[in-house]
């Protein structure tokens, strides 16, 4: 079976007509059609991650910001990054989601053995791992209204719903009271995603009986959850209690998006599936994470009010990281996962921090760094020749409004590779990430 890999913004395709053109990558191993219905109806649901146009004379594909594969009846097509190196993918998401000290898997490995078929089972393995120590530490429990007879008095009694018991000769009290319970959105959460999506996609047997297991586990005391939807992951409010299960659901989250089938169900005993990380997100997690080791008070994707049509509907705006000190809002920083800022990137900032008053008038859009662009292709040893990328701190200011906008370049590889560096102090990596908050102009 084919495996077609290409990497994220990238397009190739398997028309004639496309082999001498600048924008597409020609591949000939690329089919010219799709063999099976089943594929096509995959294709419906990978717009997010992928664009497949389908010709008379063949395929193109282009990746969207998005890392994984999605397999065909006969074929399939790995992403892999363009703004990580694969051997520091791992780091990458395993920091951006609080795993520091149960590292997910050793880039060795995952280099070793492909990115493509264990991306999945590596998030799999650590989000089951991480639920077992749910287990081990007791599951969360939050307070809940009950409202049940009872054959004693408990909490308040209910006159209207106690006068119909006393009417119908029921010998019971209609008792209000709250009660500590398991059955939560923390607990359903990650029930859900251990039975509908990581155990069908184990393969190891002796890997498949412990999710099992811990199915099972979950089970006694999470009754009949709903069906999860995505909101459910935004209904969380995270505490001191429950601060524990952030970094879980947030991997739960990402398995949860990362099929992107409306009708997963259908495709459990079929080879056909789809599995997408969606890397802007991860990204800001990222950016996130950097920023807390300042000591600022981070805020992650705050959203306001900041407009009304004339049938009186609101439209918002949605930040993604704000640096607050003793409350009042120092720094904007928007992460743009993308090689260049765009004029509506501009614009959509100075909107920002005006809506936001931002005490110093400043934004920060931080992109990552492009490490060896290609340069050209060398005729003697047919080797691709590499350049570093002419990417340069940048600035831009309205003199009316007094606003500046400073764009950043993050090299994640350099960044990542001083984090888990026993060699460098905790003082060295700060100095590091001041560099991305401090203005170019004295």
């Amino acid at each position: 079976m084919k495996n077609i890999e290409l990497k994220e913004f990238e397009g190739i395709s398997s028309r004639e007509k496309d082999k001498d053109s600048k924008e597409w990558k020609y591949d000939s191993d690329l089919p010219k059609k799709f063999s099976d219905e089943k594929d096509r109806e995959l294709l419906d649901e990978l717009d997010k991650n992928l664009k497949i146009e389908e010709f008379l004379d063949g395929l193109r594909v282009k990746a969207k910001r998005s890392v994984g594969k999605c397999q065909f009846s006969d074929f399939s097509i790995s992403v892999t990054p363009r703004f990580v190196s694969q051997e520091n993918l791992s780091r990458f998401l395993d920091f951006s989601y609080g795993f520091s000290d149960d590292f997910m898997i050793s880039n060795q490995v995952l280099t070793q053995t492909g990115l493509e078929d264990n991306l999945l089972n590596i998030m799999i393995s650590t989000f089951t791992k991480n639920c077992k120590n749910l287990i081990k530490r007791g599951l969360y429990k939050t307070y809940e209204e009950q409202i049940e007879d009872l054959k004693y008095l408990k909490g308040k009694l209910l006159l209207q719903n106690q006068i119909r018991n006393d009417f119908t000769k029921k010998l019971a009290f209609n008792c209000q009271y709250d009660d500590l319970i398991t059955n939560n959105n923390e607990n359903q959460i990650c029930l859900h995603v251990l039975e509908n999506y990581c155990y069908p996609r184990i393969e190891n047997d002796e890997k498949k009986r412990d999710c099992s297991k811990l199915i099972k586990q979950f089970s006694i005391e999470v009754e009949n959850p709903p069906e999860l939807r995505l909101h459910k992951f935004d209904e969380v409010f995270y505490n001191r209690l429950n601060q524990h299960y952030e970094s879980i659901h947030g991997l739960g989250k990402i398995i949860f998006q990362g099929f992107g089938i409306s009708d997963f169900y259908k495709f459990k005993k079929t080879n056909i599936y789809s599995f997408f990380v969606p890397m802007h997100d991860v990204y800001e997690k990222f950016l996130e994470k950097l920023f807390e080791k300042l000591n600022y008070d981070v805020e992650s994707q705050i959203g306001q009010i900041a407009w009304k049509d004339q049938d009186e509907k609101t439209m918002g705006i949605r930040t993604d990281i704000l640096l607050k000190d003793n409350k009042k809002i120092e720094f904007l920083i928007d992460a743009k996962y993308k090689e260049e800022l765009s004029p509506s990137d501009r614009y959509e900032l100075g909107f920002y921090i005006h809506e936001l008053q931002i005490s110093t008038k400043t934004a920060y859009a931080i992109l990552p760094y492009v490490r060896g662009l290609l340069h050209g292709t060398c005729t003697k040893c047919n080797l691709l020749r590499l350049k570093e990328p002419a990417r340069k701190d940048e600035f831009l200011e309205s003199e009316k409004q007094g606003i500046k906008i400073e764009i950043k370049y993050l090299d994640t590889d350099k960044i990542l590779e001083q984090i888990y560096d026993s060699n460098v102090s905790e003082k060295q990596i700060r100095d590091e990430i001041k560099k991305f908050i401090k203005p170019l102009k004295p």
